[in-house]
């Protein structure tokens, strides 16, 4: 087995100098050495690319059509080599990162946006989804994703590492209905459950210490954002993360439950990537960016 893309090499080299002896000066390798590479070009082609005479050195027809595939195939492969080592010392270019609504929205996406005046040159392409992104299938750069449980070929690093999960709903709503002191009395309420969410589903919410309450409600999403808006309408309860809802406790907008079991509590925040020995310099300066965010915020 040859190696073609040498070869070529040295056939554009020979059909550019008109000559074997001053591509075996450029290559640095013997004339003879320049012969054997355009001879094993032809008997892989089966075709006659170099016409030679005693004065002069001429294309054949399929030479020149050949000469003019290897210019752009090496063409084209210089510049694909130069946009990879530019995303690799390079802050610029796409990246494509997944998020979850409610904490995408309301935690990672203005740390985003001060990332993007930062670095004007980052394209950046955002998927919401409440659903569990696969990184590989989806194409993605980064996760936001909750569970300490990553694949093998994936890391993921913590930037809540405890987010606790409260059942609320709006002062109207509680005025109507009653404050439940129980997840036996929660059962009696309208519970407006996650479709794609293992903690807080349409049909079973999960609190601490091991314990579950079957809930049932006339409305259900794969969407925090959405649910949070019903609770606020005075529709429902809601169970989300805290720090999804806390300016709507703040403000009064939405009032907590206080139970007999408090609400989950070892749910942690990752940002998850690819375990890769290389990752560009776009993607590595991101994540720095924003861990050294999430320790700002942790201690605020």
């Amino acid at each position: 087995m040859f190696d073609k893309l040498t070869s070529m090499q040295i056939f554009m080299s020979v059909a550019h100098a008109g000559s074997f002896v001053r591509a075996a000066e450029q290559h640095q390798i013997s004339a003879a050495m320049v012969t054997r590479h355009i001879q094993r070009l032809e008997q892989h082609l089966q075709l006659k690319l170099l016409q030679r005479s005693t004065r002069r050195l001429e294309l054949t027809r399929s030479g020149a059509e050949y000469l003019h595939t290897c210019e752009k195939i090496l063409n084209d492969l210089g510049e694909a080599e130069s946009n990879l080592l530019r995303d690799q010392t390079e802050v610029q270019g796409k990246i494509r990162l997944a998020m979850p609504s409610v904490l995408g929205q309301k935690y990672l996406l203005p740390q985003l946006q001060q990332f993007q005046r930062l670095y004007p040159h980052i394209e950046l392409e955002i998927q919401i989804s409440d659903e569990r992104s696969d990184l590989l299938k989806e194409q993605l750069d980064l996760i936001l994703r909750f569970g300490m449980q990553v694949e093998p070929y994936l890391i993921a690093r913590p930037l809540l590492p405890k987010v606790d999960m409260v059942v609320a709903a709006s002062p109207a709503y509680w005025q109507r209905h009653g404050l439940p002191g129980s997840l036996d009395e929660l059962r009696q309420h309208n519970c407006l459950g996650c479709s794609q969410s293992e903690i807080a589903g349409p049909q079973f919410w999960q609190f601490s210490q091991n314990r579950q309450v079957q809930i049932s409600g006339n409305s259900k999403s794969n969407s925090g954002l959405i649910l949070i808006d019903l609770a606020l309408a005075g529709l429902g309860v809601i169970y989300q993360p805290r720090v999804a809802i806390e300016a709507h406790l703040a403000r009064g907008e939405l009032l907590e439950a206080q139970l007999d079991i408090p609400g989950y509590q070892d749910s942690q925040l990752n940002l998850v990537y690819s375990k890769d020995p290389y990752i560009p310099k776009k993607l590595r300066t991101l994540i720095d960016y924003i861990l050294e965010q999430s320790t700002v915020y942790s201690m605020n």
